[in-house]
């Protein structure tokens, strides 16, 4: 249930982040408009449409369905990385948010990267993983 509010809540502040209507979100995702109505008014979505909100916000399912305080600053840091969005347009109280929220996804990924290059390679056996 609660999932359904933060999708409802982060779809409405993902558009006004991208300035779109529901008319031309829906249109840029590929999916209905009725259909983004409906995520709008709580009513939930599939997981196929999930999957194209985030893909095309280059985002994941779980970022959709998050804390709706944290979406803003999760398509700012996306924008910030690949694009090179500058958060000089956020207000001044924000940019430090911004910047740790940033500093932890960061230091997520470097921490992945790193248990996976110091992980021992997986022992085969005729093609399989051993037991």
């Amino acid at each position: 249930m609660e999932e359904r509010y933060h999708l409802m809540k982060n779809l409405r502040k993902i558009r006004r982040f991208l300035q779109l209507s529901q008319a031309e979100f829906s249109k840029e995702v590929g999916i209905s408009k009725s259909t983004l109505q409906e995520i709008e008014k709580g009513n939930g979505a599939t997981l196929d449409t999930l999957m194209c909100i985030a893909d095309y916000m280059n985002i994941s399912v779980a970022a959709l369905l998050s804390d709706p305080d944290k979406i803003e600053n999760t398509l700012l840091a996306v924008q910030f990385l690949e694009r090179g969005v500058l958060y000089t347009r956020l207000p001044v109280e924000n940019r430090k948010n911004f910047l740790r929220e940033t500093r932890e996804i960061l230091d997520a990924l470097e921490d992945a990267w790193l248990r996976a290059e110091s992980a021992p390679p997986e022992e085969t056996s005729g093609g399989k993983a051993a037991d």
